[in-house]
Parts: structure tokens; sequence; C-alpha cells
């Protein structure tokens, strides 16, 4: 049986063609993050003072929550901690979850949770911290005078910026 050479090698070359496009889409799919955007953190002055302090954010149950609602506030908190939940979620698995069985729920919550005890090296994920002065609860009030803001950027891990820090008083 008699084969041209010429053949051979355009169908050769067809099959390498169609081998890199999908190896191309391959490689595109496999690097397709899931886009969460921004997700929030609400806490207290203390408990903003322990995250910077230590660069982790430690649970206080079994999971720790964020919200997509960046105008909910939880009771007594006064403190928003943004968070990139895209690059969050590339190294942690964020879930939606709903406290259905607790009658003082927020159904505007839109709450989302990672499965950790904690989370370290926060400061690759926090965009901004802004400290609400209408929020503050009664021990954030005792807290908070013109030189808090200064102690908690000098004692703040290394790895922050302590230009993230914003006050909202209006």
């Amino acid at each position: 049986m008699y084969i041209k050479i010429d053949v051979v090698v355009v169908v050769i070359f067809k099959l390498v063609y169609l081998y890199i496009n999908e190896m191309i889409k391959l490689k595109d799919i496999l690097s397709e993050r899931k886009q969460v955007g921004v997700i929030y953190h609400y806490t207290t002055l203390g408990g903003l003072q322990g995250i910077l302090e230590t660069n982790k954010l430690i649970a206080q149950r079994n999971f720790i929550s964020f919200t997509r609602n960046k105008n909910y506030y939880p009771w007594k908190t006064s403190v928003k901690l943004s968070f990139d939940g895209t690059k969050l979620s590339d190294k942690y698995k964020i879930q939606p979850f709903s406290d259905v069985g607790n009658i003082t729920a927020n159904t505007d919550e839109q709450e989302e949770i990672i499965k950790l005890r904690k989370i370290d090296n926060i400061s690759k994920y926090l965009l901004s911290v802004e400290i609400n002065t209408l929020k503050f609860s009664t021990l954030d009030e005792k807290l908070w005078n013109d030189s808090y803001l200064d102690y908690i950027k000098q004692t703040m891990h290394s790895s922050f910026n302590s230009s993230i820090i914003s006050i909202k008083s209006t």
C-alpha cells in the first residue's frame, strides 16, 4: 500500500493542532477560579486588635462567618473587615450558610462560612478595615479614645499596611 508522505504530514499536523487546542481549552478550564468577590467579616474593636496583632482570624464556633452584605452590622459589632473572597476561595472552601434555627437570625445577612477554627496569614486576603463609631457597643466606647487607633497601628502584625484602616463616624 502506497501512502503519500505529504498526506501523512498533513494528517499529523492536523492531529497535533487539535491536540494543542484541546490542551489549551483544558488549561483554561483548570485555571478558572470561583468568582466570590468581596466578602465581609464583622467584629468588635477588641476583636480587631487581636486579628491585627496575630495575623489570624479565629472562629468562636466551628466555622468563620462572613457576609456578602456590606451594610449588615451584626449586634454589638462596629468593625467591618473587607476580604478578597476570590483569593480566599483559592485556598479555603467558602459555602453559603443559614442559621435557620436561630429565631433572631437576620434573613438579609447573606452569610458565607469557612468550616475552620482559624485562618492564618489573614493579611494576604484583607482589603480594608472600617471602624464605625456610630455602631460602638458599650465596651467599644470604653476602649475608644484619641490614641487607641495609634495603639492598634503600632501593635499590628508587620504584614499589614496601616493605610487599610479607616474611620466612619457619620
